[in-house]
């Protein structure tokens, strides 16, 4: 059976992707008491906080999940973190700094990577606990994150510098190119490049920079292009 602090800090880690995605708690929390996890359950965890409830509901290290429960969540995760671009050497790093080993990950479907030392991860070291505001959460009716509004300024035509695609991207923050998948910053948001780059970029020889936004939607490339060229008729 896995234990439950892998589970709580695989809930946690699933949890906050979700949120860079735009998702709501609320709907992220009725997504998990679908598919097995009660609110009650993940608070005995310690994966979430519920103001006056917390001292009503103690700790428990035997707090059972069905395995289909738990494949579900696993593969939600890992799935989320493919579809954001993470190679799977970057997942499976996440997932053993969680505290999974490589034969867990490959009983719930994720072939994970060796890594070239056999330094071991302290579950410790894993994400921290999600701590959420339920009481103002429930009050309002979950809100998918294509029901925005999408502005125009928040986008801008770059040409990656690795594939040399022109791609919408947003106009601030750390984008992934919709085509090759590697990081992409908003240049031409500026008028120069400054030193220091607000980004961190500095130039050097196989420099990695993280991107910090989620995937781009096709919807959003529709409404800056469709935007784009009306502005440009004018």
């Amino acid at each position: 059976m896995t234990s439950q602090k892998k589970i709580k800090n695989l809930v946690s880690a699933y949890s906050a992707i979700r949120i860079d995605y735009g998702d709501f708690m609320d709907e992220i929390l009725l997504d998990l008491k679908e598919h097995g996890f009660s609110s009650e359950a993940l608070l005995r965890l310690g994966v979430i906080d519920i103001p006056g409830k917390s001292a009503d509901l103690a700790f428990t290290d035997n707090e059972e999940f069905e395995k289909k429960s738990v494949h579900w969540l696993f593969n939600e995760y890992t799935s989320l973190c493919q579809d954001a671009g993470d190679e799977p050497e970057d997942i499976t790093d996440s997932l053993e700094r969680m505290g999974f080993t490589c034969e867990e990950m490959a009983e719930y479907g994720f072939e994970g990577v060796e890594a070239e030392d056999d330094f071991q991860y302290e579950e410790d070291e894993a994400p921290a606990v999600v701590n959420v505001d339920m009481a103002a959460s429930f009050t309002q009716p979950p809100v998918k994150r294509d029901s925005h509004p999408l502005r125009f300024e928040d986008y801008t035509l770059e040409e990656c510098p690795n594939c040399e695609s022109e791609v919408v991207i947003r106009a601030t923050g750390i984008s992934r190119c919709p085509r090759c998948g590697k990081p992409i910053l908003p240049c031409t948001t500026s008028s120069s490049c400054t030193t220091p780059c607000p980004y961190g970029y500095t130039g050097r020889f196989n420099e990695h920079l993280k991107p910090t936004n989620p995937p781009i939607t096709q919807r959003e490339v529709d409404f800056y292009m469709t935007e784009l060229n009306k502005r440009k008729e004018r």
